[in-house]
């Protein structure tokens, strides 16, 4: 979109992905679309022009002049649908659009950005999306067997059971993947259970988990495969 191909939007990306390039570009997707649909359509023609107002705004006396920009953004993520889905943000996708509007206003005028308490829907429709959530049914362990046993092949086994034997995320997970070295005893002797410490990305925080009897196994019988395919010194136990 020409209106963001500025510098303060390449500045502010580049930034962001030094520290977490998954999240740089969810927040570049949701400026994108916020300018798309309503920035853009106000008439500005690129997003500094939408930064200069905002930045005008600021020197105001008038509070809600200076909030300006933070109402316009509620009343934005309280009334989008999607045309992908079809659906309204859910609380999860208003918060994350916030503050990617935020990182990027930050940015651009650092501690001059009037701060604001955003609503996010209704009280009656954010009762409707917590029940909404309780009503959904989480994976049964006959769910997780039944993915278990159709995998193609020790590979995608050794995924499965490590992910649900563990209880990482996804991030924490490529972790342990691309450290596996430091367990390959541990994996070869078959010990259970296997300790893993694996650090949260946004966080920076610590934490340990463990890997059981099936992953172990699994874990176990995909480098004696790919050893004997592959020859004693592996790069990687799990690669596509």
């Amino acid at each position: 979109h020409p209106g963001l191909d500025v510098d303060s939007v390449k500045q502010w990306f580049t930034k962001r992905a030094l520290e977490a390039e998954g999240t740089a570009k969810a927040y570049r997707s949701n400026l994108t679309t916020y300018w798309v649909n309503s920035l853009q359509p106000q008439g500005f023609s690129t997003v500094d022009d939408w930064v200069a107002q905002v930045r005008e705004q600021q020197r105001s006396d008038d509070i809600e002049t200076r909030r300006k920009w933070a109402l316009d953004l509620e009343t934005f993520i309280n009334g989008y649908v999607s045309r992908h889905t079809g659906r309204p943000f859910v609380k999860g996708a208003k918060n994350t659009f916030i503050a990617s509007i935020q990182s990027y206003l930050k940015r651009c005028l650092g501690d001059r950005l009037e701060s604001y308490s955003f609503t996010l829907g209704t009280k009656v429709e954010r009762l409707a999306e917590l029940r909404q959530k309780e009503d959904v049914a989480p994976v049964s362990i006959d769910e997780i067997k039944k993915v278990y046993t159709e995998a193609k092949n020790r590979r995608d086994r050794a995924i499965i059971s490590t992910l649900v034997s563990g209880g990482c995320g996804v991030a924490e997970w490529l972790q342990f993947a691309s450290e596996w070295h430091r367990y390959s005893n541990d994996i070869r002797e078959s010990k259970v259970p296997i300790r893993i410490q694996v650090t949260r990305p946004k966080t920076f925080q610590t934490y340990v988990h463990f890997l059981w009897d099936d992953a172990t196994e699994d874990l176990r019988e995909l480098l004696e495969e790919r050893e004997r395919v592959k020859g004693p010194h592996l790069e990687a136990l799990i690669k596509s």
